[in-house]
């Protein structure tokens, strides 16, 4: 910025000098330097955002995948096993619920099925939870899969193709995940997936 002053006419020649300023010396404007506090404010600024860039977390996807994986030893007339219920987002576990699987009584109703069981559960465990995830997966109180139960069947092949589990949950059986089981060891496993579930 120029500055201008104006000097009285009245003045005489030596006034006017030292109106001017000594014509020697470096007539230039000193630059602006910001008011105190605003480098401070700038600094808090930036660590601020630092900060919060630090403790953001990603935002949970909008459903998650519900099932049930399982393994057991498994022959005619027996069944030993754990399951563990979970709802998956995208790799991050919302609930996982363990618990024990156990023969109850041979079914002989399950057409086609190399073998078929009453199964109940017991000591059920919770393993992890977040985000009310197992209230999403209708398991608000885990505890109440104590005593409950269920029928899984065995078919080494379903409607010519891949040996599947079969279930029935009170309303008939109905083939619900593909199966492995090696008859000579007894070992079953699987993982049924019932779907996604929005969060």
């Amino acid at each position: 910025m120029i500055r201008i002053t104006l000097c009285s006419l009245t003045l005489g020649l030596a006034a006017l000098a030292g109106c001017t300023g000594d014509k020697g010396g470096d007539s230039s404007p000193a630059p602006d330097s910001p008011p105190e506090g605003d480098a401070d404010t700038d600094a808090d600024a930036d660590t601020d955002a630092d900060t919060d860039a630090d403790t953001d977390t990603e935002p949970l996807p909008f459903e998650a995948l519900a099932g049930v994986e399982g393994s057991a030893t498994v022959f005619a007339g027996s069944y030993t096993g754990v399951e563990e219920r979970y709802l998956d987002a995208e790799g991050v576990d919302l609930c996982r619920i363990r618990y024990t699987v156990s023969f109850v009584a041979q079914r002989d109703d399950c057409e086609g099925c190399v073998w078929a069981a009453d199964l109940q559960f017991s000591d059920v465990e919770l393993l992890t939870e977040s985000d009310g995830g197992c209230g999403v997966l209708g398991y608000p109180d885990p505890a109440a899969l104590e005593g409950a139960g269920i029928a899984y069947g065995f078919q080494t092949e379903f409607q010519g193709h891949t040996s599947v589990m079969l279930a029935d949950e009170g309303s008939g059986w109905n083939a619900e995940s593909i199966g492995a089981w090696d008859e000579s060891a007894g070992t079953f496993t699987y993982d049924w997936r019932f779907g996604y579930i929005e969060l």
